[in-house]
């Protein structure tokens, strides 16, 4: 009889669910779902102001509220971190305090607003389930869909718009979801592996890890590891760093993200995934390194997905994917080891629209549990290089002589990192560095440092070439001014840092020892948490083209910016545009991108002339809208240039501080993100995914602000209801009215 049940129970019901959210929670039968979460582990509790003035705001008050119109300014805060905010019970705390208003609105009197918050502008859930195992998701959206709640999901908030929560939903934190990072390390070289996909029913879990294997080693990688939905990037890199020691001798890297705390296996990666410090330019980003996805779908079927089929690019250093294959676990309970994985219905998914949307195209697609990810060859110790001599300080240098200096230090950096062969650099011998924050990018060479991530001897190859460059600008410098003692001086601008060899960024944050707020022997989070995310700036990519082949306008304004320091920088370009599988959703303008800037307002005319690139020169709009911008490190009042001439910025928060006006003149976030052909794809895979749009949050696609009524028309929708569904006795009977 159990045979007969598990068999109804893995056929595909479908019927029409109109879905609303103008629904009131209070009035919602909750000890229904408690009933199949809770077990005395105290992982369901309702998100109560209470207990978020209790246990979040206290942590930013301590501090002062600190801001940037702090005495003295502050922008994050210098005692506390996110480990303090993860940690606590309620599940609510984020990142940026500001995040529990909509949009992470900035609030300029944060101390009067936190004791009696704008009901408007109030934008935590209504309820907080803390997932221990697959079956607690599955009937926590089950019960969201069946009484009209939206849902959001959460591991450690910190999205600087908000897209770990949503008023009044059902939030799904996956802290206390199962990890597998420590257990999870495959060796694919270990396997003998099947050339093509598992077929048969009841494929297990390991088998399909052998397959995430088939996949890397399509790329020439030996290795994957499984991460949980819930873990953060400090569990991940102490993990790997003992796989690492474990080893004859270090074999493996894994390509992540720079602060501890951001999450593993969500929306980090879901929005690309930069990875300045852990090797990006040479290995690609986050999201590259997927082989597999594990994930609830909106539907409540849980899901297995990767590639099954490619062919070979000359664009590309691996594979094109050109068909993903879909498992659905037809006994998604609590024993990992009874999952088992058969063919998904043909249509009910379209897994290649599913694997592009989740890699790039961030939240809103399902709850991901699971991710398989390659791990490249180890690509040596890490070492930190040094632009650390402040020249104006050594010696005098004379103002004809700093414009030189900084101009040939301009072309330097376009050169080594962009164009490598004209300093007499190959291209990966200039993948081993990189960074965020500025890197070997603007510092002024008369003030400020800068520090780059390198790997093996990068450090001291670049050290080495700037070297060169200097002795090539010899006869320059002195005809500028310069004295063989100053010459010497600017020759060792770039040099190894003291600080030695690490095996890998886990090591080398360790070694800075015990930080204020971070719990010892952990990774510390930076930036630090903050009230709220700093408003008056944007994320713009800057062509790599546009810096090589315009030199006369480029140079000049990297000069002005080592001067000014008015912005900041991520580092990019590389080996990025070519490691990928050329199915994610992350555009092409972050393939073709040297790096990532955050400017002020203050550099209007300096950035027209950047999205003068980007747009062809023209202002007026035409066309579709190209993409610019950057995805993870976005905040709610981002917007693109004006809707009336793409040349031109938005007006800053406090030009126009009213949000509905900017709204009202500038490009949407996402547009400005994924272009409009980019947007519309995705639109179309979350309306194909989520026709009712379960999970609904700022920051991810298809955010709905207005939650009144139907969210979608009725529409047929698919569900599988495993076996220990409390929707089973209807599957069953709605199947026995069409069995004869």
């Amino acid at each position: 009889e159990k045979m007969k049940i598990h068999h109804l129970a893995a056929f595909v019901i479908s019927f029409s669910t109109p879905f609303a959210l103008a629904v009131d929670p209070s009035t919602l039968p909750w000890d229904n779902l408690t009933a199949l979460i809770d077990d005395d582990s105290d992982n369901f509790h309702f998100a109560s102001r209470d207990a978020w003035m209790e246990q979040c705001v206290p942590i930013f008050e301590r501090e002062g509220f600190p801001t940037w119109f702090s005495t003295p300014p502050q922008d994050f805060l210098l005692n506390g971190s996110n480990y303090e905010l993860i940690d606590q019970p309620n599940g609510l705390c984020a990142d940026f305090l500001a995040c529990a208003w909509t949009f992470c609105k900035f609030q300029p009197n944060v101390e009067d607003i936190v004791e009696d918050i704008d009901e408007d502008k109030w934008n935590l859930p209504y309820a907080v389930v803390h997932p221990l195992s697959v079956s607690h998701i599955t009937a926590s959206i089950a019960f969201a869909r069946e009484h009209g709640i939206g849902m959001s999901v959460k591991t450690s908030g910190h999205s600087g718009v908000g897209a770990s929560t949503d008023k009044d939903s059902l939030m799904l934190n996956m802290r206390r979801y199962p990890k597998y990072s420590g257990t999870s390390f495959l060796q694919c070289s270990d396997l003998s592996l099947n050339q093509t996909e598992p077929t048969h029913k009841g494929a297990t879990t390991e088998e399909l890890r052998n397959w995430a294997c088939t996949v890397a080693k399509s790329r020439g990688i030996n290795a994957v590891l499984r991460v949980g939905g819930g873990e953060i990037w400090d569990e991940v890199y102490r993990n790997m760093n003992m796989v690492n020691k474990n080893l004859p001798k270090p074999l493996y890297h894994i390509v992540g993200g720079g602060a501890g705390t951001v999450g593993a296996a969500g929306g980090y990666m879901g929005n690309t995934g930069l990875a300045g410090t852990t090797g990006m330019r040479l290995f690609g980003y986050a999201a590259d390194q997927v082989v597999q996805m594990e994930m609830v779908l909106p539907s409540g079927d849980h899901v297995r997905f990767s590639p099954t089929e490619w062919v070979d690019d000359d664009q590309l250093a691996w594979p094109r994917t050109t068909k993903v294959t879909g498992w659905c676990n037809s006994n998604p309970v609590e024993d990992e080891t009874k999952w088992l994985w058969e063919f998904c219905p043909q249509g009910a998914v379209n897994f290649e629209d599913l694997w592009h949307s989740v890699r790039g195209g961030g939240n809103g697609f399902g709850v991901v549990t699971s991710i398989e990810y390659q791990l490249p060859n180890y690509p040596g110790p890490l070492v930190l290089a040094k632009t650390s001599l402040n020249l104006a300080k050594e010696a005098p240098f004379p103002s004809a002589l700093q414009d030189v200096v900084q101009k040939t230090w301009a072309n330097f950096l376009i050169d080594s990192q962009w164009n490598p062969s004209a300093v007499g650099m190959t291209e990966e011998e200039s993948n081993l560095c990189g960074g965020p924050n500025g890197g070997l990018s603007f510092p002024n060479l008369f003030g400020t440092d800068g520090v780059a991530f390198c790997h093996g001897n990068g450090g001291q190859i670049y050290s080495d070439t700037w070297a060169r460059s200097v002795a090539t600008s010899r006869d320059i410098f002195l005809a500028a001014g310069a004295t063989d003692a100053q010459i010497d001086i600017i020759a060792q601008y770039v040099i190894p840092a003291p600080l030695g060899e690490f095996q890998d960024y886990a090591e080398l944050v360790l070694a800075n020892g015990d930080t204020p707020g971070v719990p010892p022997g952990r990774i510390e989070d930076q930036a630090r948490p903050g009230v709220f995310l700093i408003q008056d700036r944007d994320l713009l990519m800057v062509p790599i083209k546009f810096l090589v082949e315009n030199r006369d306008v480029s140079v000049p304004w990297l000069t002005s910016l080592g001067k000014t320091a008015p912005g900041s920088n991520y580092m990019m370009g590389g080996n990025i545009a070519t490691h990928h599988d050329g199915t994610t959703a992350t555009g092409a303008h972050y393939r073709e991108t040297a790096f990532l800037y955050t400017y002020a307002s203050l550099n209007a005319d300096l950035i027209s002339t950047i999205l003068q690139y980007h747009t062809g020169g023209e202002g007026e709009p035409s066309g579709d809208f190209p993409p610019m911008a950057e995805f993870n490190h976005i905040n709610g009042e981002i917007f693109g240039p004006l809707k009336t001439n793409w040349t031109k910025p938005c007006p800053s928060f406090f030009e126009v501080p009213s949000r509905e006006e900017r709204e009202e003149l500038c490009t949407p976030l996402m547009e400005y993100i994924f272009g409009t052909k980019g947007l519309k794809r995705l639109e179309q895979i979350k309306a194909d995914i989520d026709p009712d749009h379960l999970f609904n949050s700022y920051g991810s696609i298809g955010y709905r602000k207005e939650k009144d009524g139907l969210l979608s028309e009725p529409s047929s929708t698919s569900f599988s209801f495993p076996p220990h569904s409390p929707y089973l006795g209807l599957a069953i009977a709605m199947l026995c009215g069409m069995i004869v």
